[in-house]
C-alpha cells in the first residue's frame, strides 16, 4: 500500500513538473544573445509581436553618361542597345575631371530600361565599339586636362 501510495505521489509530481515546463517556451530573442520566454496561456500568448519599420532614406545614384544611347555588340555578335557611362557617381559639377570610363580593361554600360550599371571588358566588344569607346575616351580625357589647366 505505501509503495502505490509513494508511486502515486512521483506520478503526480512528475505531472506537476511537466506541466509547469510546457507553460513557457522561447520565443524570438530580445537581443542576440538573451531569450525571453512567455506563458502560452498569458497576456502574449496570441503570438502577436509588434514590429517597428525602420525609417529608410532613398538612396539616389546618378549615372554620368558619356554617350548617347547606342547599339555595342559583342564579338558574338550580341547587341545591346546602351549608354556609356563613367565609373565615378554623383553630382557631375562636383566631380574632379578627366573621368574615368575605361578601368583596368572594363567599361560600365546603363542599358536601356534597367537602373544599374553593367560593367565589361571592353575586349569583349568588337573592334569598332572598342575604337568608339577609345575615341570617347580620349575625348574625355582631352577635355579634362584643359579644365584642369586653366587658373
Amino acid at each position: 500500500m505505501k509503495r502505490q501510495y509513494f508511486t502515486l505521489v512521483l506520478l503526480l509530481l512528475a505531472c506537476l513538473v511537466f506541466s509547469l515546463k510546457a507553460q513557457t517556451v522561447p520565443v524570438t530573442p530580445a537581443s542576440p544573445t538573451e531569450f525571453k520566454k512567455r506563458d502560452l496561456g498569458g497576456t502574449l500568448g496570441t503570438g502577436v509581436v509588434g514590429i517597428k519599420r525602420a525609417q529608410t532614406k532613398p538612396v539616389v545614384i546618378t549615372y554620368i553618361a558619356v554617350s548617347e544611347s547606342r547599339a555595342f555588340v559583342s564579338e558574338e555578335g550580341k547587341s545591346i542597345t546602351a549608354q556609356l557611362v563613367a565609373f565615378e557617381e554623383g553630382d557631375p559639377a562636383k566631380l574632379k575631371r578627366p573621368l574615368t570610363l575605361i578601368k583596368e580593361g572594363k567599361i560600365r554600360l546603363l542599358v536601356d530600361g534597367r537602373r544599374k550599371a553593367n560593367v565589361l571588358p571592353l575586349a569583349k566588344l568588337r573592334e569598332e565599339d572598342q575604337a568608339f569607346v577609345q575615341a570617347v575616351d580620349e575625348a574625355n580625357q582631352a577635355t579634362g586636362k584643359k579644365k584642369t589647366a586653366k587658373p
